[in-house]
C-alpha cells in the first residue's frame, strides 16, 4: 500500500522562492527607505549654510542601514540645547551622548530633521514588509 501526496514539490518550490526572494526583497527595499529617509531628513534640515544637509550620508550593511549626519552641530539642531532640549520618547539613549557639560548656557531651540524622517520611513518600511510577505505567501 502506498500514498501518494500531490502537489509537493510546488511547496518545496514555494519555500525556496520564498527564503531566496524575500530576505532579497526586504533588503532591497531598506536600502531604498534608507536613502528616502535621508532625503527626508535633508529637507526638514534647518537652511543655515547647507553644511549640515551636506553631511547626512547612508550606510548600508548586511542587516543594518545607518544614517548619520557628520557636521558637528547636527545633535544639537535636532535635541536643542540648554532649556530647550526636546527629546522624543524612546531616543534618550541617543539623546544623552550628546548631553553637555553644563559650562556654558546656549539655548538652542530644537529643529528635528532627522528624527521625524525616520519615524515616518519607519512605519513605511514595515507596511512594505508585510506587502513584500504577503505578496510571497
Amino acid at each position: 500500500m502506498g500514498i501518494k501526496v500531490n502537489g509537493v514539490a510546488d511547496v518545496l518550490a514555494m519555500f525556496r522562492a520564498y527564503q531566496n526572494d524575500v530576505p532579497k526583497k526586504i533588503k532591497q527595499a531598506r536600502y531604498s527607505k534608507a536613502r528616502q529617509i535621508l532625503n527626508d531628513a535633508k529637507k526638514n534640515a534647518p537652511k543655515l549654510t547647507g553644511k549640515l544637509r551636506n553631511s547626512g550620508i547612508v550606510e548600508n550593511g548586511e542587516q543594518v542601514s545607518k544614517i548619520t549626519f557628520n557636521a558637528d552641530y547636527a545633535p544639537f539642531l535636532e535635541f536643542g540645547t540648554g532649556g530647550n532640549v526636546d527629546i522624543p520618547a524612546g531616543f534618550e539613549e541617543l539623546a544623552i551622548q550628546f548631553k553637555g557639560a553644563g559650562k556654558r548656557q546656549i539655548n538652542i531651540k530644537a529643529q528635528p530633521y532627522l528624527i521625524p524622517a525616520f519615524l515616518k520611513g519607519s512605519i513605511e518600511f514595515k507596511n512594505e514588509c508585510e506587502q513584500i510577505l504577503k505578496n510571497n505567501t
